[in-house]
């Protein structure tokens, strides 16, 4: 469809398929040199954040001939890169509106962050959703609700107005995965999960905020050592363990209260806050396993020395 649409403007392409889960720097080298080769003038991401990050980092490097891993770990500074475009069939990461992009190299997973990152258009089709595999689908929802979770756990609370947009995409995203897991064809659970990608990794969720709780550096070594562990499905794991690490240090009190009465409903226990605290991790993690994810690093094929 794609093709067809493309050439029926007039306009030459050239497909390249074979970008893996966690995109690696490798093949992000690869598509640079093919496109050079192929004399092409834009660069189109058909799929999720994984095809949309390879395309990102591949279109500094077609017309400088640089490495894509040296544009990641700043050894080259890039002002310009070829056209990027986005056609979106996974709700997930929001790279298609992120100013980021992340690749692997030889175990190390590293992310590269630019407004130059920002693709020129992206196409946001639910429909194209629709076929997802549960397992993708529930990783997808997982990776929305960390973005925007991740930026709340923030250390200023002055900041009303996106507070309360993060806590609304919080509570649309869990009852749209429930529904989507469900149903897979529901198109109104599809359409609020493709635009909450967007939306909670767009710059808006932390506009304002002191952020701290990055469980994503944790869980990018985690898929950086072992690349066939999906990025939802890692944070699954991740995220509870930090929240009762971070309750645990006696920190963020209030907004981890906040968090379990405003998105999960638990009422708050005034003479005893430790148990909403533990009553709202829990509700995560519940809620982690209702999608099907992993609860250990013993279930991503992790062991003690890893």
């Amino acid at each position: 469809r794609v093709r067809a649409s493309i050439e029926a403007a007039g306009l030459e392409c050239v497909l390249l398929g074979g970008v893996q889960a966690n995109p690696t720097a490798e093949f992000a080298s690869y598509t640079a040199r093919f496109a050079a080769e192929k004399g092409c003038d834009f660069l189109l991401a058909v799929g999720g954040g994984s095809v949309i990050d390879n395309v990102k980092m591949a279109a500094y490097c077609v017309r400088t001939g640089w490495e894509p891993w040296d544009v990641t770990t700043h050894k080259v500074t890039p002002a310009e890169r070829l056209g990027v475009g986005v056609i979106l069939t996974i709700a997930a990461t929001g790279s298609e509106t992120s100013n980021s992009a992340v690749l692997t190299n030889e175990g190390l997973k590293r992310g590269f962050s630019s407004d130059l990152n920002r693709p020129d258009f992206a196409i946001m089709n639910p429909e194209l959703t629709f076929t997802l595999p549960p397992y993708q689908t529930a990783c997808g929802v997982v990776d929305i609700l960390m973005h925007t979770m991740e930026r709340y756990m923030c250390t200023n609370e002055d900041n009303a107005l996106v507070d309360e947009l993060s806590e609304g995409l919080l509570r649309t995203v869990i009852a749209a995965g429930r529904r989507a897991m469900a149903q897979p064809d529901d198109y109104e659970a599809r359409a609020a999960l493709m635009y909450a990608g967007s939306l909670s990794h767009n710059g808006l969720t932390g506009a304002g905020r002191e952020c701290g709780l990055w469980a994503h550096k944790l869980e990018h070594e985690m898929s950086g050592l072992r690349p066939e562990i999906a990025h939802g499905a890692g944070l699954a794991v991740v995220w509870p363990a930090y929240l009762e690490f971070f309750a645990a240090r006696g920190a963020g009190e209030a907004r981890l209260l906040r968090y379990a009465q405003r998105i999960w409903g638990i009422a708050p226990d005034f003479e005893h806050p430790e148990r909403s605290v533990r009553a709202g991790i829990e509700a995560t993690r519940a809620y982690f396993d209702e999608l099907g994810m992993p609860k250990t690093l013993r279930e991503l094929g992790l062991r003690e020395e890893d």
